[in-house]
């Protein structure tokens, strides 16, 4: 806290973010700017009944995005629906763990960790999901939620930062 009063000005990306600053800081020292997204870039090229059984998600592959939940949760529904595949676009330092993970139950030719991908290669993928999911922990405004939406994917998430909020409003 007495950091942050050193500041002229803290900015935050989402709401619940400039809630928990209000009670630290005086308001006009708080500047809530929010991401935002190209929906004419992301936007939809077939329609959704056309799209793969493809259930995609983003971001870095460390604990705080909870892959390891995607996982284990895809695990149980692959027996019910075999023909689904799970894509985790992302690189980071629980590569391992979680490629050890998908072996245990054995899905290697359901779940893929394909890394980093340039913008346009993401672009593509999110085209052709039928499915985002967001397991995340701990969220602002996630622009991989606003880019999923805006490229026609169903979407869920866990009830963190502002991806309630985002989803309600759609």
């Amino acid at each position: 806290i007495l950091i942050l009063s050193l500041f002229d000005l803290v900015l935050c990306v989402s709401e619940s973010q400039r809630i928990i600053l209000s009670k630290l800081l005086p308001s006009k020292k708080i500047l809530k700017v929010s991401n935002g997204v190209d929906a004419k870039f992301f936007e939809p090229t077939k329609d959704y009944i056309l799209r793969e059984n493809l259930i995609i998600s983003v971001g870095s592959l460390r604990w705080q995005k909870n892959f390891k939940l995607l996982i284990n949760s895809f695990a149980i529904v692959h027996n019910k629906l075999p023909n689904w595949k799970l894509i985790i676009l992302g690189e980071g330092k629980d590569r391992n763990y979680l490629e050890k993970l998908i072996g245990k139950y054995h899905l290697e030719d359901y779940i893929f960790l394909p890394g980093s991908l340039s913008r346009e290669e993401l672009k593509k993928y999110l085209q052709k999901s039928k499915i985002f999911v967001l397991p995340s922990k701990t969220e602002g405004l996630p622009k991989a939620l606003l880019e999923a939406l805006a490229s026609g994917c169903v979407c869920i998430t866990t009830n963190v930062g502002e991806c309630p909020f985002i989803l309600k409003e759609v």
